[in-house]
């Protein structure tokens, strides 16, 4: 089985977040990013320009891996979660602020409903 039809099957797992489905909807994103090499993305701010990337090369890169996980996030998102998530043209291309305007939105209900 090639990468394309791992992908494939994994993204037919991944429910669409909705405000019910939080945490299940995170631990399956987390595994597909993982698989494909992009949660790292969305755990530290890695932007061209920041001093970490230096060459055109691996500059474009992080341009192309950022754009590849918001797409992979924001597919996953039903359209009144989309529409409070996405408020900037930058989120839609840095999944690290993405990724956390997710969790931010889900962290405070998580904890309350453990309490």
């Amino acid at each position: 089985m090639n990468n394309n039809d791992q992908s494939n099957g994994l993204q037919k797992i991944i429910p669409i977040l909705t405000d019910n489905n939080y945490l299940e909807w995170k631990l399956r994103m987390i595994i597909f990013l993982k698989q494909r090499r992009l949660y790292q993305y969305c755990l530290k701010q890695c932007v061209p320009g920041d001093g970490e990337t230096q060459t055109p090369a691996v500059e474009a890169k992080v341009v192309d891996a950022n754009v590849e996980a918001c797409g992979i996030i924001t597919n996953f998102l039903d359209s009144r979660m989309f529409s409070a998530l996405i408020t900037s043209e930058e989120i839609t291309q840095n999944s690290f602020l993405l990724w956390n305007k997710v969790n931010e939105r889900f962290a405070s209900s998580l904890f309350n409903s453990k309490a």
